[in-house]
């Protein structure tokens, strides 16, 4: 199934998803993809919820959004989706 997001940090992106029949009702099962990608939007969104959060400088903030905002989609499906914190683990190391 296509979805997509309106508010939040994914707003403006789709994505794809694995939907499962349970008990007559559709559950997800899984996110595929982003099926409509905008990095620039990707990135703004970062930079604003990052900026929310208490503790994180504003430099840091930005740094990680920008950082976010060069990945390719793959790279970014890998961030978003992928269940490893690593990735983006390694992308705030960059920026420290």
């Amino acid at each position: 199934a296509a979805v997509a997001f309106t508010g939040g940090t994914f707003n403006g992106q789709g994505i794809e998803v694995a939907l499962v029949e349970e008990g007559g009702e559709w559950k997800l099962d899984e996110v595929l993809r982003f099926s409509e990608f905008d990095a620039s939007k990707l990135q703004a969104a970062f930079e604003v919820k990052l900026g929310e959060e208490e503790g994180i400088p504003p430099s840091l903030s930005k740094c990680v959004a920008e950082a976010f905002g060069e990945v390719s989609q793959a790279e970014a499906e890998e961030l978003a989706f992928g269940g490893s914190e690593k990735p983006i683990e390694e992308l705030v190391e960059g920026c420290r």
